[in-house]
């Protein structure tokens, strides 16, 4: 379809002269990309900012204007029915020449346009936490070793975000607006709640506080659970969904400055220690390492002192030299 035939069906379209046939045609070319959506609003926009008050008058002023150089007299002096649908067509023809004007201009019409959507990305090193404020007023703790992707504002008929690591959600309840959290192949989706995600080890937990969220698998979107205040899901070796219980004065005591351990492994107290302190562990020795189901809470404490309460208990010496710290396992 040839440009003069698009901008001829836009000013039929415009002049609400638009037939079902020639909607289908126009309808097609706007779906076709983003540019024809987008050069499409920039001409609709200038006609609605010059037809916005309702009196024919005033219409009829706009079609003067745009064909005030046609210097025909006879069409000045015919049936007005007949001027005014000339005056529609011409302005689809007309428009032909004007878009490139009308593009040049779109700092006046990006206002009345859709504007796109940045992506932020908020990323903690390990020993560093962050607060972070979404558009709808929901509030982020972002733990360390930790990444969060969100847009700028939130658009259509959902909140999403994306998390990478660590984070407590204390979200905005709006029923309309559901509110999803995408993390390593799992979907959690809330309408107002507290919970926390955690990414490790090519798994992901999360643990309700407050209100009800449903955890999806993106794959094999059958597989869901429904959680409740106290419930926590995480998946298998067979990569399903499993539900359990959690202690909730637990779960989100890392953001409140509480390193809290719980029957750990000693790959849970590493990773934990080095997303906490910004440290780098290294294990030595033959110790037994699948004995590990360490027990323990600590208050803004030093690395040095939770090390030597965690070697009375496990039995190891550790030697800590700046950011890197051995585990000598006896």
């Amino acid at each position: 379809m040839s440009e003069e035939k698009i901008y001829n069906l836009i000013g039929k379209k415009l002049a609400g002269e638009l037939k079902d046939n020639e909607s289908l045609q126009l309808n097609d070319w706007i779906s076709q990309n983003p540019d024809n959506q987008r050069i499409f609003q920039i001409l609709k926009k200038s006609w609605e900012l010059d037809t916005h008050q309702p009196s024919g008058g005033h219409k009829d002023r706009l079609f003067a204007k745009v064909v005030s150089g046609i210097d025909d007299h006879s069409f000045r002096h015919q049936d007005n029915g007949i001027t005014r649908r000339f005056l529609k067509y011409a302005v689809g023809a007309l428009l032909f020449f004007l878009v490139g004007i009308l593009l040049s201009k779109q700092d006046f019409f990006s206002p009345y346009l859709p504007q796109k959507v940045a992506l932020i990305k908020k990323e903690n090193l390990n020993g560093q936490k962050s607060t972070i404020h979404l558009p709808d007023g929901s509030k982020v703790f972002l733990n360390g070793g930790s990444k969060l992707t969100y847009p700028s504002s939130f658009e259509k008929n959902t909140r999403e975000v994306e998390l990478t690591g660590e984070a407590y959600f204390d979200v905005v309840s709006d029923p309309n607006y559901p509110f999803v959290v995408r993390a390593l192949g799992v979907e959690i989706k809330a309408i107002g709640t507290e919970f926390n995600v955690n990414v490790v080890n090519e798994n992901v937990t999360v643990g309700l506080v407050e209100g009800n969220v449903e955890v999806i698998l993106t794959e094999s979107r059958e597989n869901s659970l429904m959680l409740k205040p106290g419930e926590m899901a995480f998946m298998d070796e067979k990569k399903e969904l499993i539900k359990s219980h959690f202690s909730i004065e637990k779960m989100g005591g890392w953001k409140d400055g509480r390193l809290i351990f719980s029957d750990a492994s000693i790959e849970e107290v590493i990773h934990k220690l080095e997303r906490w302190y910004g440290v780098e562990i290294f294990l030595r020795g033959s110790g037994a390492q699948e004995e590990w189901e360490y027990n323990g809470e600590f208050k803004d404490e030093r690395l040095r002192q939770v090390l030597n309460s965690m070697s009375f208990i496990q039995d190891f010496d550790y030697i800590i030299n700046d950011k890197q710290v051995t585990i000598l396992l006896k």
